[in-house]
């Protein structure tokens, strides 16, 4: 691998400025940068830490555009309780 990716990863909403929402799609600013080195070379990777259902989520994107996913290490397997 020519290029490697260290940098977030996440899910993200999105609201476009025509209106249109989509809900949960791949994203953080690792995952961006992958996506523009992408349209240049097919040498890169990313690689950090993703929640426990990000590759259950997302990862039929990466099978489809042909990205590895071994170096997301999916982490926080344990449940998580939020407080308010």
């Amino acid at each position: 691998m020519e290029y490697i990716i260290g940098a977030s990863v996440s899910t993200d909403d999105v609201y476009q400025r025509d209106g249109t929402f989509m809900s949960h799609v791949p994203g953080g600013a690792g995952f961006y940068a992958l996506c523009g080195m992408r349209i240049f070379t097919k040498e890169v990777i990313i690689t950090g830490g993703v929640g426990p259902s990000y590759l259950s989520m997302h990862g039929s994107w990466y099978r489809r555009n042909g990205i590895s996913t071994e170096a997301l290490d999916p982490r926080c397997t344990d449940s998580v309780t939020v407080v308010d």
